[in-house]
């Protein structure tokens, strides 16, 4: 044979055995180029003494599994399995395409992407309780409470995979069920000693729900927002809790004083439903160029923090434990600690590390995450509570919007993409460990009908004023009104950390020695607050249950109807750590170079992100 090679065929001696490779698998600029010049060279093009004798065919990933791509598409493969008189089943669909893709993994083992998906976690797994079990022994037992709360962290890993694969709903929904069946099944009992781990792990998974937030903050939208945002803080937590008050008064019999403190639990909108959500919006680029994921994660930042701090002034009036200046004063001291701690932490790590850092991305997602945990767990030994949330939020948005300013929102694209996948970790923990904390057994029949009422007509009213307070906004349409309003509903971790210091505080009354001539009547009236108090955290559970899953369908499932995408945006080429052009991969100096080579800006469709 001569050394001419037709297209997609390697041509090595006497080999006709064609290489099928992606064209983004190709590596650097050389070869990206290389394969460019090779792949127009034509099929009657000769191999030059200087070429290289392997040619290279781009062929899409959808058709590498397919003999030459002529096979029938993956999902037309089980058709015959559905009549065909009866419209398709979404659930029934999604199901068979699993189990397709399980079939296919298994067929062909050892390679099968399925079968690799599910062992490499399974045998990590498995080392991991291996070396626990080296280094704790006994308490690492399979029928001791650390090994059950890790199984419960797995169960609700595979709950929320099963449950958004199958039904394409948001994964959280299936690990608050795990949690829920956990705890109420007697499978999961950890004692005290165990407060404390619990407690880290939903704070370190808060603050990386915060951090997460704050990086995708666009300080632009924040700063023509600013007024919208103070006002979706302030107003509808205010008319929910106005309502909350007569709802509960009437319906419950509750107290004023004791109807604010259950409205200050329930308006609290859930960071850990919120957050997420919003953050896969802006992944797929919905609403950004209007700002609504800045206006939502912002103003239920400055929500959430308004109404843990009234609620401890509030419970304090209530069960007479003091409020002196200082006391009155650590609320307010606490959110500008928080402030002033981000907003100078996130000037530090806009200048270090420097840009040419190797591992840059990696070591500022280090930095940011760690100041966040920093000023989480600092503020709460400091007893500044409220700083924590904050502090968390500013530091990520001022270090980004640095990095966006300097450089290019790539950069923030790169700390981000670690984020992604510590939030694969943490999810199932922080929604396992919530619905862990719901206990069935206050469910009381008699007051679950009245509870959900007085729930559902707050929401109501919470809507209406969100929807009467963004008509001020001209920029939104009815749409993205009606969104933002029931997107404004979600209760999760807020009221499941609220919802039993009432009844805490109250226990402790009850058990407190008695000091006063009128014991037997502060005695009578303490049973009558752990009573209210019950009542309260009845309230909060049924808010989580209701709301929670609730929520996240609606913002999942109503975002794609009523949002619409932004246009893509226009990277800064003053610095771009890395592009993603034509399958080649251009990292700092390399783009650079291709720069200064055409001396002209490049292309508007490269530097289009989509």
């Amino acid at each position: 044979m001569t050394g001419r090679a037709s297209p997609g065929r390697a041509s090595v001696g006497t080999s006709t055995t064609p290489l099928r490779l992606p064209l983004g698998l190709l590596g650097g600029v050389g070869n990206g180029r290389r394969a460019r010049s090779e792949l127009g060279a034509g099929p009657g093009a000769a191999t030059s003494p200087q070429e290289p004798s392997v040619r290279y065919q781009y062929t899409p990933p959808e058709l590498l599994d397919s003999e030459e791509g002529a096979s029938e598409p993956r999902a037309r493969r089980w058709a015959w399995l559905r009549c065909p008189r009866c419209p398709p089943c979404p659930c029934v669909t999604r199901t068979l395409a699993v189990l397709q893709e399980c079939a296919e993994g298994f067929g062909a083992w050892p390679s099968g992407r399925w079968v690799s998906s599910v062992l490499c976690p399974a045998v990590l797994l498995l080392q991991l309780w291996a070396l626990a079990y080296c280094f704790l022994g006994d308490l690492a037992n399979v029928d001791g409470p650390l090994f059950r709360l890790v199984a419960m962290f797995v169960c609700a890993s595979l709950a929320g995979w099963m449950v958004h694969t199958l039904a394409d709903v948001p994964a959280l929904v299936g690990m608050l069920v795990v949690g829920v069946a956990f705890k109420n099944t007697a499978f999961l009992n950890l004692g005290p000693e165990y407060d404390n781990l619990v407690s880290a792990l939903r704070k370190a998974a808060l603050a990386l729900i915060m951090v997460r937030a704050g990086l995708g903050l666009d300080p632009r939208q924040l700063r023509s927002l600013s007024l919208v945002v103070l006002g979706l803080a302030i107003v509808p937590a205010f008319v929910e809790v106005v309502s909350i008050i007569g709802l509960g008064y009437l319906l419950l019999d509750l107290p004023p004083l004791w109807g604010v403190l259950l409205g200050l639990v329930l308006c609290a909108v859930a960071p850990s439903v919120v957050m997420p959500c919003f953050v896969e919006l802006r992944a797929q680029r919905l609403g950004t160029d209007k700002g609504i994921d800045t206006l939502v994660v912002a103003a239920a930042s400055f929500d959430d923090v308004i109404a843990i701090s009234l609620y401890g002034l509030v419970q304090s009036l209530l069960f007479s434990e003091g409020t002196s200046a200082e006391e009155l004063a650590q609320h307010p001291l606490g959110l500008v600690f928080g402030i002033l701690y981000g907003a100078v932490l996130g000037k530090s790590l806009q200048l270090v590390p420097l840009r040419d850092t190797r591992h840059l991305a990696q070591w500022r997602s280090a930095l940011v995450l760690g100041g966040g945990l920093v000023v989480t767990f600092g503020s709460d030994a400091l007893g500044f509570h409220e700083a924590g949330s904050v502090g968390c939020i500013a530091t990520a948005f001022t270090a980004a919007a640095g990095w966006r300013r300097r450089e290019s929102s790539l950069a923030v694209d790169d700390v981000e993409k670690h984020f992604e996948v510590m939030w694969v970790v943490f999810e199932p923990v922080m929604f396992s460990l919530i619905g862990a904390d719901i206990n069935t057994s206050v469910l009381d029949g008699g007051l679950v009908g009245l509870a959900v009422g007085c729930i559902l007509i707050s929401l109501v009213f919470r809507t209406i004023s969100t929807w009467l307070l963004l008509l001020a906004e001209k920029r939104f349409n009815w749409k993205e009104r009606l969104f933002v309003a029931l997107s404004w509903l979600p209760k999760a971790d807020v009221q499941a950390a609220l919802g039993p210091l009432a009844l805490d505080a109250a226990r402790h009354a009850v058990t407190a020695p008695a000091t006063s001539p009128s014991a037997v009547q502060d005695l009578q009236d303490a049973n009558v607050d752990v009573a209210r108090a019950n009542t309260v955290l009845l309230v909060a559970v049924l808010s989580i249950v209701l709301t929670a899953p609730a929520g996240s369908i609606i913002i999942s499932t109503l975002s794609k109807r009523l949002l619409t995408p932004a246009p893509p945006r226009i990277v800064n080429t003053n610095y771009i750590h890395s592009l993603d052009f034509y399958g080649e991969k251009c990292i700092g100096n390399e783009f650079r170079k291709l720069k200064d080579q055409h001396q002209q800006p490049l292309p508007s469709q490269w530097l289009a992100e989509c």
